[in-house]
């Protein structure tokens, strides 16, 4: 204890002011987010040992020191940890609370960034969900159908694939005014492509939701809907139909905005022995383009840093030893063999082994297998059950396959009117006209296809080409047929427009010359009232002027004229 002394006065009241303080409130708490480590909260500072020890050292009175506890503080030591139980918060699930630091699945997904799949299911949605009433389905399918003015989907894409062919055919005779002009016939071709094949998948992506929505209708029993859904379906199907292209049609699929997923390598017989991956690109960007990708599982193929690469998940890259050409058609190609437990890689490009390399271990991880996104198109995807020689992708790198041929684990064409067909699902028919086949995978995002195709690429068929040759230049002259129509209804909308023009400034000089018209006549109204006023003034004031002498004389000559004024 510390005795009352005089001597211990500085030292007491030293004491009091460190013991004496008032207990400091806890500053409210936000929840936060994420939190990296737990920490504690620093302890009050009227509840730390030091000031429980000189509380019971200094034997204070009530009148010099009165302290009241908050509730729920005690005079016990608080850490900060009870109050957390008060505070929601919520952990990273990618952090190791314990140390701070990043668990072993976030480094996987870090891992894993530079395939990171783009999400694409947000783009096909149904429309139905969104509006409930019938008639403006219908009106709105109406809106999408084909107009007999407009020029067909399978025009605009032969239209446009001979277009291309004929440019490079007038450069080569240095025919450059015909040039420019299937130039331009070439542009407006790809603008109609674009707008047809967004309209046409407005429509199929009602079609999906009448057949969805209908069977849920049946089920519920719900018969009048059910009936209003089968109406709105049969509509769509006949619109689909007006988009209708020939399954011998020549053209390639369009990856800008979208990609294919094709299942798993398991479903593809990829796992476990040799295979051959080969197909038909043509890209715009050959810094980044993603042909072939299956994480953690079938190596990738992609075109990076303007070369072929084969790489392997967690593997090692192979590259090409030769450049990668940009916007023209190149087949491109890699062989797995597999050799124990090892495997040999050898890349191909238009038909020569440009690379190979080594892989330390095979294929065992099962995964899914996409082709794309990249900018760029691709045709003619087909994967083998065996490692092809360089003599046999040089074969057969120019002609279409029919299904049948041995070893063929995957054929598909990519033609605009087969779709993502497979000719081994059903094979023997994948190059007959009108016939229906089994697809493999499905389309995520915008995916669309294009009438350019490439010209190496032959069919089996001599006169199959024929009839294609003249189909194309059929197409190519209704092209030219649409495009003098556009112009002449450009020409007479020209027409319209400037008569419209002149009528509107025709309209409007008039209507500017009433204005003034309106304007002078105010005027000369203003001014005429300006006179008639002005003519009551003078008048107020000559007939002042004579009244004045009056008055004075009659003030002179009667003095009490003013007497009762």
């Amino acid at each position: 204890m510390v005795d009352a002394d005089p001597e211990n006065e500085p030292e007491r009241k030293s004491l009091l002011r460190r013991c004496c303080r008032l207990p400091r409130l806890p500053r409210p708490r936000l929840p936060r987010l994420c939190c990296r480590r737990r920490q504690r909260e620093p302890p009050l500072p009227f509840d730390s040992p030091s000031a429980r020890k000189l509380r019971e050292n200094l034997e204070l009175s009530n009148d010099v020191l009165e302290v009241k506890e908050e509730p729920g503080h005690s005079a016990s030591t608080s850490t900060g940890a009870e109050h957390e139980h008060d505070i929601p918060v919520t952990v990273d699930e990618g952090v190791d609370l314990e140390r701070g630091q990043p668990s072993a699945e976030t480094k996987v997904q870090e891992d894993n960034q530079d395939v990171d799949f783009p999400d694409f299911s947000h783009q096909d949605m149904d429309d139905l969900e969104q509006c409930q009433d019938f008639e403006i389905q219908r009106a709105r399918v109406e809106s999408l159908l084909p107009k007999e003015s407009e020029l067909a989907l399978l025009h605009i894409l032969q239209g446009k694939s001979a277009a291309i062919s004929a440019i490079s055919t007038c450069v080569a005779h240095s025919d450059f005014e015909s040039a420019k002009q299937l130039k331009i016939l070439r542009d407006l071709l790809a603008i109609e492509q674009t707008k047809m094949w967004g309209r046409l998948a407005k429509v199929q992506a009602i079609h999906r939701g009448c057949i969805r929505h209908r069977d849920e209708a049946i089920k519920a029993e719900d018969f009048e809907r059910a009936k209003e859904l089968h109406d709105l379906q049969i509509l769509a199907e006949e619109c689909i139909r007006r988009f209708a292209l020939r399954g011998n049609q020549r053209g390639a699929i369009e990856l800008d905005k979208g990609c294919i997923s094709l299942g798993t390598a398991a479903a593809l017989g990829l796992l476990g022995g040799s295979f051959t991956v080969e197909c038909w690109v043509i890209c715009e960007d050959t810094e980044g383009a993603r042909i072939l990708t299956a994480p953690d599982s079938v190596a990738s193929l992609a075109v990076h840093n303007g070369c072929l690469e084969v790489k392997r998940w967690r593997g090692s890259s192979h590259f090409a030893s030769v450049q990668f050409p940009t916007s023209c058609w190149t087949h491109v190609a890699y062989s797995w063999t597999v050799d124990g437990r090892a495997a040999q890689v050898k890349i191909f490009q238009d038909g020569m082994q440009v690379g190979n390399g080594t892989e330390e271990r095979g294929i065992i991880i099962d995964s899914e297998v996409r082709l794309g996104p990249f900018s760029g198109k691709m045709s003619e995807f087909r994967i083998w059950d065996h490692a092809r020689s360089p003599d046999q992708v040089e074969t057969w790198m120019k002609q279409r396959c029919t299904g049948t041929e041995e070893g063929l684990l995957c054929c598909m064409s990519l033609l605009p009117g087969r779709g993502l067909a497979d000719a081994t699902l059903d094979p023997g028919s994948a190059l007959a006209s009108g016939h229906c086949f089994a697809e493999r995978g499905r389309c995520l995002g915008a995916v669309t296809w294009d009438g350019d195709f490439p010209p190496d690429l032959e069919s089996h068929s001599p006169g199959t080409q024929a009839v294609i040759a003249l189909e194309t230049e059929e197409s190519l002259g209704k092209a030219w047929q649409w495009l003098e129509e556009q112009h002449q209804e450009e020409e007479s909308q020209r027409e319209t427009q400037s008569a419209r023009r002149k009528l509107q400034e025709h309209s409007r000089k008039e209507e500017k010359q009433r204005e003034e018209e309106l304007k002078q006549k105010e005027a000369e109204l203003r001014l005429k009232e300006e006179e008639k006023q002005q003519a009551a003034k003078e008048y107020l004031r000559r007939r002042q002027k004579v009244k004045q002498p009056l008055v004075k004389l009659m003030q002179w000559t009667c003095p009490m004229a003013s007497f009762g004024r």
